[in-house]
């Protein structure tokens, strides 16, 4: 069997055009121009081996998104092109990627990781199909999730190798995201105090973890984090919440906060471990009783300041009892001089790090 491969990642000349084409005709300007060159291609090699080759012949593209400091392409174009090239029926895609972190609703992530896919409290349900109103007075009455999961969602969902899971709330783990973990038996890592029950629901706990214990993971290591789910006498019955924090080989250590206001636990990891990222939920949520169960945003705000690198915005607009929203913690970022630090991704958004 022969295979062609159409390679357009790493600077080639096809890679260049994506991203520095200034043309103002048929090939350049908007992106269906500059990926016209790129389909033809396809197309011309599908018609040549149609017509010549006597032995199966297999076809695939293969491309970096994200590669360029540029951003003129990148993993949203990505999607539209694989659409377009799944339309072409190519044999095969071989995408490329940088360490991308991917966003994709409430507290649910993708790290990718060299080859492994690891997501992050996974809620997968369609809107208004994960559990009932938070609250019923203080803000709109409304089923959760509040909003369906991006288009490129489930692109992203199906390469998962691993999934890492920091508390058992239904925006974090929903019916959904149980049926796909316990079909596929994805590997779990979580909280030391939520195996039991992981494993009564038929989940496939491949690892455990301990509050400020290392533990080995792939080729580096973990460890977890106390995180207070609610300011007061709420944190309580809000039950075990666990973040981490992961460093491995090459890669951007990555704190992974959880459900949790700002503690003394929270503040050490930021001013002694000092993260390359921190991921931070800042939906500041709240019952119609009993304080917030997230951080205020003065605790938000000083979570920023004190974050010595990256921070990436989560757990917004996205179940009903959060009320913080993206344009006003732009607003209150932007008040402090720090919009620069602050990755406050829409619903369906990557970045690379």
């Amino acid at each position: 069997m022969l295979k062609f491969t159409e390679h357009t990642g790493f600077y080639f000349r096809i890679s260049s055009l994506l991203f520095f084409n200034k043309r103002n005709d048929q090939r350049g300007g908007s992106l269906e121009n500059r990926l016209r060159l790129s389909l033809e291609i396809v197309r011309e090699v599908k018609k040549v081996v149609s017509e010549y080759a006597h032995n199966p012949f297999v076809i695939g593209y293969r491309i970096s998104p994200e590669e360029m400091p540029q951003k003129i392409y990148g993993l949203p174009e990505t999607f539209i092109l694989m659409d377009k090239l799944i339309e072409e029926k190519i044999d095969y895609l071989h995408f490329s990627l940088l360490d991308a972190v991917h966003y994709l609703r409430n507290a649910t992530l993708v790290i990718e990781t060299g080859e492994k896919v690891i997501l992050v409290d996974r809620m997968l349900g369609k809107k208004g199909t994960a559990s009932p109103p938070f609250t019923l007075f203080r803000f709109k009455p409304q089923r959760n999730p509040i909003v369906d999961l991006p288009n490129n969602a489930i692109h992203i969902v199906e390469k998962t190798t691993h999934c890492l899971i920091t508390h058992l709330h239904p925006d974090h783990l929903d019916k959904e995201a149980e049926n796909f973990l316990r079909s596929k038996q994805i590997p779990i890592i979580c909280s030391i105090k939520d195996e039991e029950t992981l494993r009564k629901k038929g989940l496939n706990v491949s690892q455990t973890v301990n509050y400020w214990k290392e533990s080995p993971l792939f080729d580096g290591k973990i460890q977890g984090i106390p995180a207070i789910h609610g300011y007061g006498f709420v944190a309580k019955p809000m039950g075990n919440v666990m973040g981490f924090y992961i460093e491995l080989p090459n890669e951007k250590s990555i704190y992974l906060s959880a459900d949790t206001i700002y503690t003394e636990d929270v503040h050490n990891v930021l001013t002694q471990l000092k993260p390359e990222i921190s991921v931070v939920a800042c939906g500041t949520a709240q019952l119609d009783i009993f304080q917030p169960l997230l951080m205020r945003m003065d605790d938000i705000l000083k979570f920023v300041k004190n974050a010595p690198n990256q921070v990436i915005a989560n757990h917004l607009e996205a179940v009903n009892h959060c009320p913080t929203t993206r344009d006003q913690l732009k607003n209150e970022i932007s008040k402090i001089g720090l919009s620069e630090k602050i990755f406050i991704p829409n619903d369906g958004e990557s970045r690379t790090y």
